[in-house]
């Protein structure tokens, strides 16, 4: 009877974990070209215009040709000036190892869905080591938290994928 008890209770724990795996991810929200362009209301060549202003300095990452961002980092660059979001910024790169709140982890194909990349453009992602994941046999995990310091982190940065 005891056995019994010990391997629901097991059966119970793994459930819980792969569905808090598989728990839609509502702390990040990545947006690639076509929804910075959504978020910011603009045609593709106004958009390429501010994305490559120095003026600007939107807080875009460049993987390959697409340009990436989150909706969090985009929210706070309008609603804060230059240096208030600078600050910001800075706070949040400082503070990112202090709290104990990870955020959600993500997994392989939640990342490949957030990013919008094709297997083979993601596994050179990957392999390139910019991103901040942990790579074991073929899974690939992250948190939330980690992915967003990630974009604080490379904001204005290009990264080249070699095929």
């Amino acid at each position: 009877m005891e056995v019994y008890k010990v391997e629901q209770l097991k059966a119970d724990i793994k459930k819980e974990i792969l569905e808090e795996l598989k728990k839609d991810n509502e702390n990040i929200k990545i947006l690639k070209s076509e929804g910075i362009m959504n978020f910011l209301k603009c045609k593709k060549t106004k958009f390429e215009e501010v994305v490559n202003n120095k003026f600007y300095k939107l807080p875009v990452v460049k993987i390959g040709r697409t340009y990436y961002s989150t909706e969090k980092q985009l929210v706070k660059y309008l609603e804060l000036s230059d240096n208030q979001y600078e600050n910001y910024r800075n706070n949040i790169l400082r503070n990112s190892n202090k709290s104990d709140n990870y955020g959600v982890v993500l997994t392989k194909d939640q990342l490949k869905e957030m990013f919008n990349m094709c297997e083979k453009k993601f596994s050179k992602f990957i392999q390139s080591n910019q991103l901040p994941c942990r790579v074991i046999g073929d899974s690939c995990n992250t948190t939330s938290r980690a992915l967003q310091n990630w974009f604080f982190a490379n904001e204005g940065k290009e990264i080249d994928i070699k095929y």
